[in-house]
């Protein structure tokens, strides 16, 4: 029989269990499986129908149904055993992203082949022969020559309780065999009760008139898929089932009960999954059950609406699947938990994995884990809502008289999930902890599991309580009235299950809750398409962050960089200037959000209410339930008016399916031209999101079965996501980094420049390392990183090849800190008079300057003792790796050594390689192109070492370079500063143990006055840890009656991180042009006064970039300010551009700032005077202020020379935005007139005017100003 392709509810059935033409085969999937007794062991299932034979677009996958329908294979049991029903659902990933979903019913049915039941009692008798003789290597390989010896004790238990006997005269034999129904809809609700009708009638619990094979056919061909907005009435067995489709502007069908996942798991840890998979984490699902896992998996990936989950998605993982735990990408995956686990083997955890334990509603989460933005709200609004709910059916069931049937209260949801430091006093953690402290009792537990010993918990249990060892109660079960999905067992629960009350209730509280989260989601999203480009759709992340507070940053920045949003934006970009069409998810999102902004457009708060909108919902929910749209044509016999015949006198026997007749149910099914379209705008209205799925993602899937054939093919895909994925992260990286301009210069336009902050990125590429190393390892990780491993184990191996001079340096690294100074004196140079020969000298003296080695590193990582777990050693290291410029070398000097390699990865790994090794080196290197300080920046609490060498001008009658005595010296970094330090004399290179001082500023160094005068050239500054470089140029004197007369002086400091070895010769001697104090007299009157106006234009220039800089990428203001070509030496050039430094031959030398005490005496005079009243108010102001600052200045106990506070005036000026308004005060004024030409700034009014518009347009940057370029004035 044929007839045309339509949309209907269920595309198959199928009926999964043993074949008993081919006998009992073992399962090929199930591990170690031949030690367990043979009524424990799994057997291989098989699809024994499936109706109809082929439906067009939906290939039925005999492997992936039979495997998904039996995830633990055909189990047996005997009339002694609890034979329990139950239900489970699941879903079948294709490799084109999209996705069936089925629901399985699986009962145990009597077996009543004699070959069958006569090979079970075989095998029994062969399983307890070998258990007699405890040495057989047969079940115990693992033994190799050990023998134990087990006591008659658990022999006896062995033999009495663990192997279960059975008689072929005495027992009955049942088997599972499984009831499926298949869909490309997820009408799960429908799917359920569809199989539990049909089972009823299987079992003969429901009377029905009609054959088997007729419910069948008319839930296959007969009852139609409901349009948008309305519902279907159909009959099934002795019951009548609504299904019901969403419309348009509501949220699409979830079947599954999201009240039941707070129960589960409580409130915090809820969202805490919720936070992992908004940031695509890596999430392991661990359940007993297989409801709870496919439960929590689609309820949390519903919540996230209008975002989907775009990686691999396997809520129920197959045993023989497992390895696809180790898979290099973020998925979702549900792991059953057998009955003898007490807790989850370590060996199943990756790094940085969330790792969500059902049962004992535990969750373990990855480090670093960003806050959920607004997170207190979104708590508070759940409690409320929850309450709600609890109420309203607490006050139903009270005015039906049902008062046993009442929930427990909103207390019970974190009573009942205790903390994770609760849930390590359970039996699992009591177990474990026995096992790490107990060797004796791990031993004995060894032997007698792999001797099928035991085979359960309780075993276990009474085993404990022999040894008087305390153990916890069983793991919590969910109560039934908890339970969506639950399987009628009599009339009344089956009464319940159809209930169209309970229907609706059901509805109503996953439409509340899912509406909350999609209010959330207006609340982060709010006013998001106002920074989506008209032009090319390209989404502005980093003008949106700027919109938010920085505590929100690390999230959002972190999510904005994942595949499910780049999928949200580019549905939007896609449909940008085209003919087509917004898909329904992106239109009903919104729709949602400009309803949102009307509603609380007016409001202060935006917490979620009820709103009129989501009344209707719940109004439409309600009518499509109790006045169906279609009522579907109801089962009718399968006679000859049908063209088959039907025989009347094969009955269903009570209890034990027997064989359908294929003539009746087999249907073949033409495709409709358009029934491809019908099916994809059916999808993409329907399911949007999950079908959606991986249409855009390059993320290889992983479907749930897999034949041999495929693995190298599906591994082959891992390895270039991974590679593409590392190109991307590098790339964005480099981007970054670049000047917007450059960025375009270069091919990047600003939709690439996210403006992402640098933590969030180097974070990405932690993890992603962490997943290329974790790629096809060959021993477990255990949860620890496998990167930090692969370090360590390669430290371990060449700890003896560290060269003795590194040695030496890294034992004096600690000789010194800044409370217990011990310094040595330095093997500087002695130069003599050649300026050749010190250069020599200074090569010499900073040899140790290079750069340290992969062991050191990893040396140094190991030591730091803020580090708690291997995971933040791995990204300890990458950070400093990055920061010191060496991540691709040292991976390089790591995967050279090819026996370490071999030892620790699989031929298949990623690793292995060597042109994917080298690929992904390449992109690694590019790393070095640019500047991080991503280890600095992050580490703020740890201590470095901070190696400093000072350099003071050889003395001409000893020919060494000598210290006075008593100089002292300060550090100044971006994070913190160093305290007041004596050096002791003669200490010329030491070292300086502080907490971590960030970028270093500035170093203030001078002496107490006791007369001496000393020259220093400069100052060398070394981060020992990060090899980060600083150079500080002085060339000046230090003494009261020398130079300047200045005690003190601040050094600005430069990096040389980019410095080549060859520029090392030219910092012996600095140039004495370079300070932030004035150069030397006279410096100035050579310059010309082009030259002196261009400094001047590029210094400001530079500050006008900075200010309109995003924060993260703005660099040092003081280095902007007082650093070479910065502002403060340009002024200072403007100042002393043909200034008259003597009145005559023989007078003193003067300073400027002798003109600058000189014009405030004259100024003092003007306001004193009786022409005062005749200056503008401007002018007036401007005189006071003056006058102020340089008394200030000469009242303040500060050493640091005219020069100095020359320095500080002109920084004073400049940030009260005065210093213009004073030049134009003073251009015309007598002390001006005596000591400047002619035809300097200060005297010529049209160059003095220019000056002044130059700095006007600084007026609107704020200058916060380091406070110890000020000295605390």
């Amino acid at each position: 029989m044929t007839e045309q392709s339509e949309e209907r509810i269920i595309d198959y059935f199928a009926i999964c269990g043993l074949d008993v033409r081919h006998g009992l085969q073992p399962n090929q999937f199930a591990n170690d499986n031949l030690h367990r007794a043979p009524l424990y062991r799994s057997y291989k299932p098989d699809v024994l129908a499936h109706y109809p034979q082929n439906v067009p677009g939906l290939e039925f996958d005999e492997n992936a149904v039979s495997l998904m329908c039996h995830p633990c294979g055909v189990l047996f049991a005997t009339q002694k055993d609890k034979r329990k029903t139950s239900v489970h659902t699941f879903i079948i990933t294709r490799e084109d992203g999209t996705m069936t979903f089925g629901v399985a019913l699986t009962f145990y049915e009597q077996i009543n082949n004699a070959e069958i039941c006569t090979a079970m009692n075989t095998l029994l008798a062969m399983h307890m022969a070998e258990l007699e003789n405890i040495q057989s290597k047969t079940l115990q390989p693992h033994l190799g020559e050990r023998v134990y010896k087990i006591s008659p004790k658990i022999k006896r238990k062995a033999s009495s309780t663990n192997v279960r006997s059975y008689s072929l005269a005495e027992d009955t034999l049942y088997a599972t065999k499984v009831l499926c129904v298949l869909s490309r809809l997820p009408f799960i609700d429908v799917m359920q009760k569809i199989l539990s009708a049909l089972y009823r009638v299987v079992m003969g619990l429901d009377k029905v008139e009609l054959n088997l094979e007729s419910y069948i056919y008319n839930i296959l061909y007969e009852i139609p898929c409901p349009t948008p907005a309305s519902s279907v009435s159909f009959k099934s067995g002795a019951h009548t089932i609504v299904c019901q489709r969403p419309g348009t502007n509501e949220l699409p069908p979830m079947d599954y009960p999201i009240l039941e996942i707070f129960r589960l798991l409580g409130i915090e840890d809820v969202l805490n999954i919720y936070t992992c998979i908004l940031l695509e984490y890596q999430i392991l699902l661990y359940s007993e059950e297989y409801e709870y896992l496919m439960s929590v998996a689609e309820c949390l990936t519903a919540l996230i609406f209008p975002f989907a989950w775009s990686q691999t998605y396997v809520p129920i993982l197959p045993t023989s699947n497992r390895h696809f735990i180790e898979a290099p990408v973020p998925f979702i995956m549900g792991l059953r938990r057998s009955k003898d686990d007490a807790f989850i083997s370590e060996e199943t955890l990756q790094a940085n994995m969330c790792v969500v334990d059902i049962d004992k509603a535990h969750v373990t989460l990855p480090e670093d884990l960003p806050e959920l933005p607004n997170r207190a709200s979104l708590r508070e609004d759940l409690v409320k809502q929850l309450t709600d709910l609890q109420e309203q059916k607490e006050n139903k069931r009270l005015h039906h008289g049902d008062s046993n049937a009442s929930i427990d209260s909103l207390k019970s949801f974190e009573q009942n999930h205790p903390s994770q430091s609760d849930s390590m006093q359970s039996l699992s953690g009591k177990l474990q902890q026995l096992q790490k402290t107990n060797p004796a009792f791990t031993q004995v537990a060894e032997i007698a599991k792999n001797a099928g010993v035991f085979q359960s918990i309780d075993d276990v249990t009474d085993f404990l309580s022999e040894m008087q060892v305390p153990v916890s109660s069983p793991p919590r079960k969910l109560p039934s009235s908890a339970s969506f999905h639950n399987f009628p067992t009599d009339g009344n629960e089956s009464s319940a299950m159809y209930s169209t009350d309970l229907q609706i209730e059901w509805y109503s509280d996953n439409t509340m809750i899912r509406e909350l989260f999609l209010h959330y989601m207006l609340v982060v999203m709010n006013n998001y398409e106002s920074f989506i480009s008209k032009e090319d759709g390209a989404f502005d992340k980093h003008a949106f962050l700027a919109e938010h507070p920085p505590a929100q940053i690390p999230f959002l920045a972190a999510f904005f960089d994942t595949q499910m949003f780049a999928n949200f934006t580019d549905s939007k970009k896609y449909c940008l200037g085209v003919d087509f069409k917004l898909p329904c998810f992106v239109k009903l999102f919104d729709s949602r959000l400009e309803e949102f902004q009307k509603v609380y457009k007016n409001h202060e708060s935006v917490r979620f209410i009820k709103t009129s909108q989501i009344d209707d919902i719940l109004k439409a929910i309600r009518l499509r339930i109790t006045n169906v749209s279609i009522k579907a044509s109801d089962p009718r016999p399968l006679d000859s008016t049908n063209g088959l015949s039907a025989d009347k006198s094969d009955k269903q026997s009570e209890g034990c399916l027997r064989n359908l007749n294929d003539h009746l149910l087999k249907r073949e099914i033409l495709p409709e031209k358009k029934v491809k379209a019908k099916y994809k705008k059916r999808m993409d209205s329907l399911l949007q999101t999950k079908t959606r799925r991986d249409h855009l993602s390059d993320t290889p899937k992983l479907v749930s079965f897999q034949d041999p054939n495929e693995m190298g093919h599906t591994n082959w895909k891992f390895v270039e996501a991974l590679l593409k994925e590392c190109k991307s992260k590098t790339k964005k990286m480099l981007v970054i980094k670049l000047d917007r301009n450059e960025a375009q210069e270069l091919g990047h336009g600003d939709s690439f420049v996210t403006g992402v902050e640098e933590n969030t990125l180097v974070t990405s590429l932690c993890d992603l390392l962490e997943r290329i190393w974790a790629h096809g390892v060959s021993s477990k990780s255990n949860g620890r990183s496998a990167l930090w491993l692969h370090l360590s184990a390669f430290k371990q191996q060449n700890e003896g090849r560290i060269p003795i001079c590194r040695e030496r340096q890294m034992k004096r690294k600690n000789s010194l800190t800044a409370s217990d100074f011990n310094s040595r004196s330095a093997s500087l140079p002695r130069p003599g008079h050649h300026r050749s020969r010190s250069r020599r000298g200074s090569i010499e003296s900073l040899e140790t300057f290079s750069t340290s080695s992969l062991l050191e590193d990893i040396t140094n990582i190991h030591k730091l003792s803020e580090l708690r777990t291997s995971i933040g050693y791995a990204r300890a290291f990458i950070r400093l790796a990055i920061e010191k410029k060496l991540l691709a070398q040292h991976l390089r000097s790591l995967l050279e050594d090819e026996v370490l390699l071999k030892e620790r990865y699989k031929r298949f790994a990623l690793l292995r390689s060597e042109e994917e090794r080298e690929q992904l080196l390449s992109y690694l290197l590019s790393l070095d192109a640019v500047d991080y300080q991503c280890f600095t920046s992050t580490h703020i609490s740890i201590t470095m070492p901070y190696r400093v060498i000072i350099c003071p001008r050889t003395a001409k009658l000893t020919g060494s370079a000598q210290l006075p005595s008593q100089v002292h010296l300060t550090l100044y970094g971006s994070i913190d500063q160093s305290p007041k330090i004596t050096i002791p004399e003669q200490s010329l290179d030491f070292v300086i143990n502080h907490r971590n001082l960030g970028v270093l500023l500035t170093v203030k160094i001078g002496h107490v006055d006791t007369g001496a005068k000393w020259f220093l050239d400069q100052i060398l500054v070394r981060n020992e840890l990060t090899s980060l470089c600083y150079r500080l140029p002085c060339g000046r004197w230090l003494g009261r009656d020398v130079d300047d007369g200045a005690m003190e002086r601040i050094l600005i400091a430069e990096s040389l991180m980019n410095a080549e070895p060859d520029q090392w010769t030219r910092y012996q001697t600095p140039p004495r042009f370079r300070s932030p104090s004035l150069p030397r007299r006279g410096g100035a009157s050579h310059l010309r006064e082009n030259y002196v106006q261009g400094m001047l234009a590029e210094a400001i220039n530079r500050l006008v970039k900075y200010h309109h800089k995003p924060e993260s990428d703005r660099t040092s203001l003081t280095q902007l300010l007082c650093g070479e070509n910065g502002l403060v030496p340009a002024l200072e050039l403007v100042f002393t551009f043909n200034f008259k430094s003597k009145t005559n031959y023989f007078s003193k030398k003067l300073f400027v700032w002798d003109y600058v005490e000189k014009m405030a005496q004259y100024f003092l005079q003007l306001l004193q005077g009786a022409y005062v009243n005749e200056l503008n108010e401007t002018t007036r102001d401007a005189l006071q202020r003056y006058t102020t600052v340089v008394a200030k200045i000469q009242r303040s106990p500060i050493n640091v020379g005219k020069d100095g506070k020359f320095t500080i005036f002109i920084l004073l000026g400049l940030q009260s935005k005065m210093l213009q308004k004073w030049m134009l005060a003073a251009s015309q004024s007598i002390p001006t007139v005596h000591m400047y030409d002619e035809n300097s700034f200060l005297r010529s009014p049209s160059l003095v005017n220019l000056i002044a518009g130059l700095l006007d347009s600084l007026n609107d940057i704020p200058f916060i100003i380091e406070s110890s370029l000020l000295h605390g004035v």
